[in-house]
């Protein structure tokens, strides 16, 4: 998956570890982020082929 307007590499791997009240915890390549529920709305990822 990609998370190219946060700065990642294009094939990073993104995996989505919990969801907690209005925040998404997400795992990039190994290092973990919250991410407001609204905010990730407008992050395009796409599966690696």
């Amino acid at each position: 998956m990609r998370l190219i307007n946060l700065g990642f590499h294009t094939h990073s791997v993104v995996e989505l570890i919990l969801t907690r009240g209005q925040n998404l915890v997400v795992s990039v390549d190994g290092s973990r982020f919250a991410i407001d529920k609204h905010i990730a709305e407008f992050i395009q990822v796409e599966p690696l082929a």
